[in-house]
């Protein structure tokens, strides 16, 4: 190593440019800096300086802190990690300086490096070119002080290049026969494709295929695991492979590890024992003729080489127009082979059906090999050749070697699962199997051995090449596997005597369980592939649940029974079960079926203690009325209802079935027999100490409590709580020997002590998030003062106590001076009374937007729950760069029903906050389909205006994101001065990755001069994963809102009789207002005049009632006006004789 100064280019704007963006991060705490293109330079603003410092000022820091030199390397291999070494940072000041190091590539993109757990930082360069990094430390006066270096990153020698008319000869043995194997993606299946080398050298083949999908997600880490792998096991099979949307990475760097990792070139013709085959990978722009690489990266595009490879296939004919020509295409050919009708590349082929068009359709000898959709080769059509006119080539599945996957809208493995558009089996991950070809002469036959169950499929397709060009026999004879196989089928069969069984009745579901059918007999290899259920309502006949069921069909062998809940169901109706089978082809078979009939709610009641209660229902309909009846044993205390489970209200031993089970258990004194100790918990209130023996009992046991007042305290009384009642009725009392029986519950037991001629006072929070206000004991005889508060509550403003926590029972202010609210030894509790300060401005669950969905076009077709049209106000900004191409019903931010989007789980159903409509943006999905590219989508809450005093704006929603590398996303705030403030981020280097179902909370400070804000949600990512968001809550937070007063109580004093005085009495406000006016009424009218703090009454009051409407004014608060309580009807004068 050498050790390099300042680079050259540090006086550049792009070195001041990097500076600027070091500084800014350490300003900013830290926070990760995401990769973003170098624009033009802005000029910093300078930093504003005072005239003078004041005389006794401390002179200002102006000294930056040192940066100590590093070593770093000259040069460094593309795509191969390399770790920079810290810089120590010291100041004068002596504070503790962070370390920001930053990384600007040959492509001007500016990178954050973060600190590994060794110290250094990584980095690992995927552009060839020179790259500059920058060391910088900020002390805490703005003092920015860096260090520049630069270091080359070499391109990797190219494989000698093949031209356009030339093939790759590998070693041959026999020529005219060869034998190989086929597998599709890999995905860092490493001890699997060790099992998989492991079965090829006992079958003694001569090469084996890989179609795409090495890798999850291209990294020089992962390709490493690769060459690892074939280091390990390959021996001296040779190996030809292609390139899959998971291998391609970023600025083609995932073609570079493939050729450094394989010594392939993506695209290539080779030729073994004269046969061709012709890898194909996916790209776009041009295919470069020297290096064979696309002129950038695609992940499921081929048309850039779509040129090049006629040109191949034309000569591989013209060299032998009787052997078959094997391609390698990693994403299939769309409409051909199982599922391709779904998961499908672009560029080779167009259409579906007699629309179907291919350059392959001249050339008879072509076998295609695509992977990408991970279907197994259990069933006959993963291989095709299609029909006259659309078709005469062949395709043919290349099987993976992890997980399977297959067409949607089938239900979810799991048999208690109600996902309906599934395509990725539960019990389908643990799956693997590869092709193995046989080829002799033009005669091609192709078998598939199940690696996980160790056995031969019972699929083998055979078909001679010489017979498929052959233009005088019929297309059947030529193509053997075509379209045509599925009128040699017909609809399984049910052996005799197979039957439905239901169990597990619910009053919504209920299990269904049968044996499965047997296929028909044929010779083109047909299975049983699904089942259709269907639940009828009897009475109705109405269908209230369908849906189909995979057979297992990828088992060896097959499971004999299946089973599947069905729901939808109401309770106490009648309902038909149908099971119907269906083949490879769709042909469906007759039902079975059997009735069932679903129950009400269960009502479960249990005891605790001694005594006997129950349910008028055992089991009740929604909305039946539910009696409940409890009768202690002689001598004991029925003590109150505990409900278990359900959703119920119990008012006067009934209660109102809800749509669910109820579990309620009834407490009693005394024991069942249950030897179950509980706990007996104590604590103090006052000073003293308390203790109970036992400490922990069965019911039935006498407990003695003992207490010890402190010294001038003595023991006013116990409290005793039942834990866990939710309906309270009777309660133990503790006897005069401070003893009591324990019930078969925990209990907690209060000594409250206290002074002689004192009550005391127990402060609740009142929904208060923090802090604690102690107890206290005022005296019975005269004025005692409040406890200040100590309670805090996010987002509201404390005003005072009061006797009820609604607020409608008597309010005072904290601190101030009550008179005898208790009696001597009792205890009254005063609620913390809040002024709520958030104020809501827009609340959005888009679950109104169902009535305006519409069925799938391309995701879940047919399936209705989706639209790109939002609520009122809504928006969604799409880059322009993303072009109409992919998944149409899922370009960018979409409003959707989560079945319609759960067409592939993958771990999206675990958002379970998300219900009804909900908001998904879906990189994965959308790049389903050809020409997606990279998502750059906006969603946009409309521009809210903030309310007058709004101090934060707190934004709430509940989310789910799952991350994969180059996959980013911000929630943000933008206010109307131009303010952008982040709520949430994810992406590479963030603290935080996946966040599959949360709730997310947000508060923002409101910049000075702001009046709107917009709320806005920003993702972008390729073939990577998705972020959803539903119940979306603004709130704007008023910490500037006038204060509201703690009470407002009026007192008219005086007798109400004729020539007295009444006064309006207002001592019990507080706080007192500044400005205070009046104005007496009589019988609610207006008395002219009367608006002093007093008024005499007159004759024409007599007979009449008289109240003040007083309105008080203090600067901070809310002005108030509040009318007082009327006065008895006035009175004559008392006569004197």
């Amino acid at each position: 190593m050498s050790r390099h100064f300042r680079s050259s280019r540090a006086g550049t704007w792009a070195g001041r440019v990097l500076a600027i963006t070091a500084a800014s991060a350490l300003i900013g705490s830290l926070t990760a800096l995401p990769a973003q293109a170098a624009a033009d330079p802005q000029v910093p603003t300078p930093t504003p300086t005072t005239e003078a410092a004041a005389p006794d000022a401390p002179a200002p820091d102006t000294t930056a802190p040192t940066l100590a030199d590093v070593e770093i390397p000259n040069s460094t291999k593309l795509n191969e990690e390399l770790v920079l070494p810290a810089a120590a940072v010291t100041d004068d000041s002596g504070e503790d300086i962070s370390l920001v190091v930053t990384a600007t590539g040959p492509d001007g993109v500016d990178v954050r490096l973060y600190e590994n757990t060794d110290g250094g930082f990584p980095l690992t360069p995927e552009v060839a070119g020179t790259y500059v990094v920058t060391y910088a430390a900020m002390d805490s006066a703005d003092n920015l002080a860096q260090e520049t270096y630069e270091f080359t990153v070499d391109s990797p020698a190219p494989l000698a290049p093949q031209a356009t008319d030339t093939v790759i000869e590998l070693p041959s043995d026999t020529p005219g026969s060869i034998s190989f194997a086929s597998i599709g993606d890999i995905h860092n299946s490493w001890s699997e494709l060790d099992m998989a080398f492991d079965f090829w050298h006992e079958q003694n083949v001569d090469a084996s295929l890989f179609v795409g999908d090495l890798t999850n997600n291209a990294t020089a880490a992962e390709y490493q695991g690769l060459r690892d792998t074939l280091d390990r096991s390959q021996g001296d099979l040779p190996v030809i492979a292609s390139l899959g949307n998971h291998d391609v990475g970023s600025n083609l760097s995932g073609y570079n590890l493939f050729q450094s990792t394989l010594g392939q070139a993506p695209n290539a013709d080779y030729v073994m024992n004269g046969y061709h085959f012709i890898s194909v990978s996916p790209g776009s722009g041009q295919l470069n003729e020297d290096t064979m690489f696309p002129s950038s990266g695609s992940g499921n595009d081929y048309a850039y080489a779509a040129d090049w490879l006629e040109t191949r296939l034309a000569a591989a004919v013209a060299a032998d127009p009787e052997q078959p020509v094997f391609v390698l295409v990693h994403a299939p050919l769309r409409c051909t082979h199982y599922v391709s009708n779904e998961w499908y590349g672009s560029g080779l082929a167009t259409g579906c059906g007699d629309d179907f068009d291919s350059l392959f359709e001249v050339y008879p000898q072509a076998v295609v090999w695509g992977g990408h959709i991970h279907t197994p080769n259990h069933i006959s059509t993963s291989i095709w050749q299609g029909a006259e006119g659309a078709g005469g080539f062949t395709t043919v599945n290349a099987p993976p070697l992890a997980y399977y996957e297959f067409e949607r809208g089938v239900v979810n493995t799991d048999p208690y699962s109600k996902v309906t558009n599934d395509s990725t089996p539960d019990d389908g991950g643990d799956n693997r199997e590869t092709a193995i070809v046989e080829v002799e002469g033009s005669v091609v036959t192709i078998k598939t051995y199940d690696l996980r169950a160790n056995a031969w499929e019972d699929q083998v397709w055979t078909w001679d090449v010489a017979e498929s060009i052959d233009d005088a026999l019929p297309f059947e004879e030529r193509f053997p596997l075509g379209d045509a196989r599925a009128d040699k089928t017909e609809a399984p069969m049910w052996p005799e005597g197979s039957a439905v069984e239901v169990s597990e009745i619910e009053p919504t579901e209920a299990m269904v369980t049968f044996n499965q059918a047997a296929v028909a007999p044929n010779e083109v290899g047909d299975i049983v592939h699904k089942y259709r259920y269907q639940v009828i309502d009897t009475a109705t006949e109405q269908v209230v649940n369908t849906f189909t069921q995979w057979s297992g069909f990828y088992f060896m062998p097959m499971p004999e029974t299946l089973n599947h809940i069905v729901w939808n169901t109401a309770p106490g109706r009648e309902y038909e079960a149908r099971i119907s089978p269906i083949n490879t082809w769709g042909k469906e078979g007759d039902y079975i079926s059997t009735t069932f009939s679903t129950k009400g709610y269960d009502v479960g009641i249990t005891l605790a203690g001694a005594g006997t209660a129950s349910a008028d229902l055992a089991d009740a309909m929604p909305g039946d009325t539910v009696t409940l009846t409890a009768t202690p044993a002689e001598g004991e205390i029925f003590l109150g209802w505990d409900v278990i489970e359900g959703d119920v209200e119990i008012v006067e031993g009934a209660f109102t079935m809800p749509s669910g089970h109820v579990s309620i258990e009834a407490v009693f004194t005394g024991s069942s027999g249950s030897v179950d100790a509980h706990a007996v918990t104590t604590t103090v209130r006052g000073n003293g100490v308390v203790s109970a023996d036992p400490a922990a009992a069965i019911g039935g046991t006498t407990v003695t409590l003992s207490g010890e007042p402190a010294d001038g305290n003595e023991l006013w009384a116990w409290e005793l709580g039942v834990d866990g009642l939710d309906v309270p009725v009777g309660t133990i009392q503790v006897d005069g020997s401070s003893t009591f029986v324990m019930p078969e519950r925990d209990v907690t037991v209060t000594g409250v002590f206290g002074l002689p001629d004192h009550y005391g006072i127990v402060y609740d929070g009142n929904g208060a998030t923090g802090g604690e206000t102690a107890s206290g004991e005022l005296p019975v005889d005269g004025s005692g003062t409040l406890a200040l508060n100590g309670f805090e509550r996010d987002y509201h403003r404390f005003i005072g106590w009061g006797t009820e926590p609604d607020g409608t029972g008597e309010r005072f202010g904290a601190g101030v001076d009550v008179r005898a609210l208790a009696e001597a030894r009792s205890t009254v509790t005063l609620y913390a009374q809040w002024q709520n300060l958030a104020s809501e401005i827009a609340v959005e669950s888009f679950d109104w937007l169902a009535g305006t969905l519409k069925p799938g076009v391309q995701h879940n077709p047919d399936v209705v729950g989706w639209t790109h049209e939002g609520p009122d106000g809504w928006s969604v900004t799409n880059a322009d760069a993303m072009g109409a191409d992919g998944m149409k019903d899922l370009r960018g931010w979409t409003f959707a029903t989560p079945d319609f989007w759960l067409a592939d789980i993958q771990g999206r159903d675990s958002f379970t906050k998300g219900t009804g409509v909900i908001a998904v943006a879906d990189g994965d999905e959308w790049n389903d389909a050809a020409g997606a590219g990279v998502m750059d989508t906006t969603l946009n809450a409309p521009a809210l205006t903030l309310p007058e005093g709004a101090t934060e704006v707190r934004v709430r929603w509940d989310n789910s994101y799952r991350h994969e590398a180059g996959q980013s996303a911000e929630a943000l705030l933008e206010f109307d001065n131009g303010d952008h403030v982040t709520l949430a981020a994810w992406g590479d280097g963030s603290p935080e990755m996946d966040d599959i179902n949360s709730h997310r909370d947000g508060v923002v400070t409101v910049p000075v001069g702001a009046k709107s804000a917009t709320v806005k949600f920003h993702y972008t990512a390729g073939n990577n994963w998705w972020w959803a968001i539903d119940n979306v809550q603004i709130d704007a937070i008023l910490g500037n809102a006038p204060a509201e007063f703690a009470s407002t109580g009026i007192a008219v004093t005086g007798s109400a009789k004729v020539g007295e005085t009444l006064t309006a009495d207002i001592s019990g406000w507080a706080p007192q207002p500044e400005q205070v006016s009046y104005q007496w009424l009589r019988e609610g009218k207006v008395i002219r005049g009367a608006d002093e703090a007093t008024y005499d009454l007159t004759n024409r009051d007599q007979n009449k009632r008289v109240q003040v409407v007083v309105t008080g004014v203090l600067e901070g608060f809310v002005p108030v006006t509040v009318t007082s309580e009327k006065t008895d009807k006035v009175t004559k004068p008392d006569r004197r004789h």
